[in-house]
């Protein structure tokens, strides 16, 4: 299975990389993008483990969100396709995520 990781998501993961940096410094920011990437690694290597968010299925069906790792607060949106793992979002759980996805 191959990994799609969306423009959106990439914007996220660098917006939050950059939040930590001016909070908790640059190693903080780094093991930050570290657990995203394993939290990619575990969404290919088992890709229906991330539970399904069925509040916006009209618009964007088979959505599923997994925690980063030590970040918890940060979830992966994603999507299983029929040959790859899409990712759609990373996003702080604080946030309005009816907004963003919806």
């Amino acid at each position: 299975m191959r990994l799609v990781v969306r423009p959106l998501a990439e914007a996220d993961t660098d917006a939050a990389a950059d939040y930590l940096a001016g909070e908790g410094g640059m190693d903080l920011a780094l093991r930050f993008l570290d657990a995203v990437e394993r939290a990619y690694g575990r969404l290919v290597e088992y890709p229906r483990i991330g539970a399904e968010v069925h509040a916006f299925a009209s618009r964007l069906p088979g959505l599923r969100f997994w925690p980063v790792p030590t970040f918890e607060r940060f979830l992966v949106f994603y999507r299983v396709l029929s040959d790859a793992v899409e990712i759609v979002g990373v996003v702080h759980g604080s946030r309005d995520l009816a907004e963003l996805l919806g």
